[in-house]
């Protein structure tokens, strides 16, 4: 059961996630520095046997979970949802990702989130998707090094 608040820590390059009612933490990286793929990491608290995929490629471009707290899905190309957005600052690639916390079964406390790979940016960033309609929680991210911010979001 998820809890009605969330607290979001929000950096250039990472969103975390973690659970008022359980202990389970959960850290997404993204790695542009290749031209041909993205590489996300999924770092968790505890073990994690869930899935890690590209919305709507599941069954093509994801990793199931095999209990450890690392989980890593690297996307090639064009066949993972990746798309091509233009931005004032060139052409970015983006895809959503859907972390399933059970290996079966999709559930409310499963996560949503955007990749964004911005040019000349080794890091990704990465957007939590807070709710349901498609809006994805901005909630400021700005560069600063290593540091990172802190916000609270409400599930609407």
């Amino acid at each position: 059961m998820v809890a009605l608040n969330v607290i979001i820590v929000l950096s250039a390059a990472a969103v975390g996630v973690a659970s008022a009612e359980t202990d389970n933490y959960l850290t997404l990286t993204a790695d542009c520095s290749r031209t041909d793929a993205i590489t996300v990491h999924l770092r968790t608290s505890e073990p994690f046997e869930g899935l890690l995929y590209s919305r709507n490629h599941a069954s093509s471009c994801g990793v199931a979970g095999v209990g450890g707290p690392l989980t890593t899905l690297v996307m090639h190309g064009e066949g993972c949802g990746v798309e091509h957005a233009a931005r004032d600052a060139g052409n970015i690639r983006e895809v959503d990702l859907y972390v399933q916390h059970d290996s079966f079964v999709q559930q409310v406390i499963d996560e949503q989130f955007l990749v964004q790979c911005w040019p000349g940016d080794p890091e990704g960033r990465v957007s939590y998707l807070q709710n349901k309609r498609g809006a994805y929680k901005q909630a400021e991210i700005v560069r600063k090094g290593a540091s990172c911010m802190h916000a609270k979001a409400i599930y609407i």
